[in-house]
């Protein structure tokens, strides 16, 4: 009988535990003195000068790290900022609590930012060669070959040093921009005729001839010369340059033909006019089987029709032309469509229901169509365009009908509980993931809203990963009108959590920059948080134009003091009123009278 009992007692006090655990989201770290760091990870390689340990301890126990004092806040959390130097870095820890010391020993490492060069003889740093990648150019193009090697200041000999590069049988002179950075340049001729061709610096000095050979060769085409590619991936992400940090301009639909010209490493150069040429990454591209140029497209008949939630704005094209979209305001756009003829646009404007939609034309390039779309809105409400078999169809959202006493009622809105599965986003001191605190937050939102009168959309109800599209795809399929993803933030290396903490609100479209700015203005005044800033960012949750889209992050994971808020279930509560209220606030403003 005491053995049942006692699997009883262990059951009861388990559950109680747990639903402990549920209620705060917090550790229980209160039985005995330990030391966890839950960030950097032992030997970790950090490039910045300094970084922060995130971790706990035993709430009333005394740390030290590397004999200094750290805080220990009443939740047992610490983030205490250490400065690093470049190699291997030695900490050890000493928690102590009623005269008992638990000792833990960390290292890190910091590499060197830029080789060190000899200066006594010529070096070249082979990390810095540019190009790395090979890459096709046509004429009037400018190949760029760069590297980093001994500076003439800091050359002890003091002779001359002299940098060139050979492509075939041309050789390009380079000079020395700053100190030991050397680049030269050349404008592709239509006589040059490269095959894979190598290119090969020099560097010399007197009695020192070094010579290397680029990654990356050289092959060119002729100007007039492409080839058709086929976007397969859903909305292609385009740039402006081949390089992943280039600035992004709006994507290309799924099955659009692209004219190219150029490539380089992992990027296709898209040759939509003489005058406008971007990249897209080669895997969101297949060769298409045409045995003649995409045809030309005449833009000379645009009809329009509504229905009750949408204007669409019809264009008969020939194939799936490339176009290129500019959100120029809160309400308007500019369509710039590629492949047209010459000269075919109407010359006046058209006007829709009372002056809330007026259209204009241009022809700013042979090759391209201009269409700008003005409305009397404060703001658009959403848009999108697709190809309907030989039309283009441009969707534009039309104001919903707004209850001011219930601004919300039946309104579709979609919820993004940042992260999930084993995508847990930031860990808070004592362990707590980020992906568990937002989806508290957005059940509690959730249920504010549907009180309101919402329908709302969860791109998640549990801890499960879902694909940054999916979460895409379930707000646009259930066509939302608002898409609120909520986050909570931490910092690179090289920043302090105690200066830079509080919320942020961030968008991408001027349409939902309305939106960002009333939910950051009443998170930091309802919950008392340091205003972070409003901030333009190409996320995959910011981007989305059917649905108004705003990425929140609420509050700090590794700022020990929000942290602690984060954990408060009322805090969260609290954080949920105040975006209900946000919105609310929103949509009556947003009206057009």
């Amino acid at each position: 009988m005491y053995k049942y009992l006692k699997i009883l007692f262990i059951s009861i006090l388990l559950i109680i535990l747990g639903q402990s655990f549920n209620k705060t989201c917090a550790q229980d770290n209160t039985s005995n003195n330990f030391i966890n760091i839950v960030y950097p990870a032992q030997n970790a390689s950090i490039k910045a000068s300094s970084t922060f340990f995130v971790g706990s301890t035993h709430p009333k126990a005394t740390l030290k790290i590397n004999g200094n004092t750290a805080k220990v806040h009443p939740n047992g959390a610490f983030v205490e900022i250490v400065p690093l130097m470049q190699g291997e870095n030695s900490f050890t820890f000493h928690s102590t609590l009623d005269g008992t010391t638990t000792i833990k020993n960390y290292k890190l490492k910091r590499p060197n930012t830029l080789k060190t060069l000899s200066t006594t003889t010529l070096e070249i740093d082979n990390s810095s060669i540019y190009p790395n990648k090979s890459l096709t150019l046509t004429p009037s193009d400018t190949l760029e070959v760069k590297f980093r090697g001994t500076g003439s200041k800091d050359f002890i000999k003091k002779t001359p040093i002299t940098a060139y590069f050979k492509i075939g049988n041309t050789t390009v002179n380079m000079i020395e921009e700053k100190n030991g950075f050397f680049k030269g340049t050349y404008k592709i001729k239509k006589t040059d005729d490269f095959d894979k061709t190598p290119i090969k610096i020099f560097f010399e000095t007197e009695g020192i001839n070094i010579q290397k050979t680029t990654p990356g060769t050289l092959s060119t085409i002729d100007e007039d010369f492409y080839v058709i590619g086929r976007v397969i991936s859903d909305d292609a992400v385009v740039r402006l340059n081949p390089d992943t940090n280039a600035a992004r301009l709006s994507p290309m639909k799924k099955g659009t033909l692209l004219p190219l010209n150029g490539e380089y490493g992992d990027y296709f150069r898209i040759k939509l006019s003489d005058r406008k040429k971007v990249w897209i990454l080669k895997k969101d591209i297949e060769m298409a089987e045409l045995t003649d140029c995409p045809p030309i497209s005449d833009l000379s008949k645009i009809n329009i029709y509504s229905d009750d939630s949408s204007f669409f704005i019809v264009i008969p094209v020939e194939y799936q032309a490339p176009i290129l979209i500019n959100n120029i305001s809160q309400n308007k756009l500019i369509l710039d469509i590629y492949g047209v003829k010459e000269n075919i646009l109407p010359k006046e404007t058209t006007t829709i229901k009372n002056n809330i939609i007026t259209l204009s034309y241009s022809q700013p390039d042979p090759k391209a169509a201009r269409i700008k779309i003005d409305t009397d809105y404060k703001h658009l409400w959403g848009y999108d365009y697709f190809f309907k078999g030989k039309n283009l169809i441009i969707e534009l959202k039309k104001e919903p009908q707004i209850d001011t006493k219930k601004p919300l009622e039946n309104l579709i809105i979609a919820i993004d509980p940042g992260h999930g599965g084993s995508e847990k986003g930031s860990l808070g001191p004592t362990g707590v993931p980020e992906k568990d605190i937002n989806l508290q937050i957005a059940k509690h939102l959730k249920k504010e809203l549907e009180t309101a009168g919402a329908k709302v959309i969860m791109t998640r109800s549990q801890d499960v990963e879902a694909a940054l599209s999916s979460r895409v795809n379930t707000a646009n399929d259930n066509k939302a009108l608002l898409l609120i993803s909520l986050h909570n933030n931490a910092l690179p290396d090289g920043q302090n959590p105690y200066i830079t903490h509080g919320t942020s609100a961030y968008y991408y479209h001027p349409q939902s920059f309305g939106l960002a700015q009333k939910i950051q203005k009443n998170l930091v005044a309802d919950l008392g948080l340091m205003n972070n800033g409003i901030h333009r960012q190409s996320f995959a949750l910011t981007r989305p134009t059917k649905p108004i889209s705003v990425l929140v992050e609420i509050a700090y994971m590794i700022n020990p003091d929000e942290y602690s808020k984060l954990l408060d279930d009322n805090f969260r509560k609290d954080v949920a009123k105040s975006i209900k209220k946000s919105l609310d606030q929103y949509m009556i403003y947003s009206r057009i009278n």
